[in-house]
């Protein structure tokens, strides 16, 4: 599928960044069964989603964490960051 074609198919215009694009549904149309049917061919912004390395992370936690019980990707890192700040608590506690 070309680009034009993915474009008019599945996103629309950011309404926060013009310059952007965003999937015209939620969650995304290649999502089936918490499973990405579209993996190989995946735009270049869903190989580092939930863009934890993007600036300003913490604006968009609570868009990310309504996809929680919908996206794999979400739900690991939540739960590796429960663990890993449980752990930090615990040894704080400790010293």
């Amino acid at each position: 599928m070309g680009i034009r074609t993915f474009k008019s198919a599945y996103l629309v215009i950011s309404e926060d960044e013009k310059d952007k694009y965003n999937f015209n549904s939620v969650p995304c149309p290649f999502l089936e069964e918490n499973k990405c049917t579209n993996y190989i061919n995946r735009p270049k912004d869903c190989e580092s989603y939930p863009h934890l390395n993007k600036e300003h992370f913490w604006t968009r936690l609570r868009v990310v964490v309504q996809y929680y019980s919908i996206c794999p990707i979400v739900f690991n890192v939540y739960e590796r960051l429960k663990k890993e700040l449980w752990l930090r608590d615990w040894r704080t506690r400790l010293e």
